[in-house]
């Protein structure tokens, strides 16, 4: 029965060896495709200001609205606010 258990458990191990490997080679693959060592693309994804920004910005420039509010109505913490005016500011 020990020998049993033993055969059975180095099976195992062999079968978690062999998808391991195959892991690893999936991952250079992709690595090979993409140009990167994750495989996800380089840099950071891209921002993308919401919809509801364009609205509420005219009265946040004209002084209707307080930063926190316009913040809070499209969703998002005041320096992510701050971050999307500087980015609608510059082009």
């Amino acid at each position: 029965m020990f020998k049993f258990m033993l055969i059975i458990l180095g099976a195992v191990a062999e079968m978690e060896q062999e998808i391991t490997v195959e892991q690893i080679r999936e991952g250079m693959s992709k690595t090979k495709r993409y140009g990167t060592r994750s495989g996800r693309p380089a840099g950071r994804p891209t921002r993308e200001i919401p919809t509801s920004f364009k609205k509420y910005y005219p009265m946040w420039k004209g002084s209707e609205i307080t930063a926190t509010d316009f913040a809070w109505l499209i969703g998002v913490s005041r320096p992510t606010l701050y971050q999307y005016i500087r980015e609608h500011e510059a082009g």
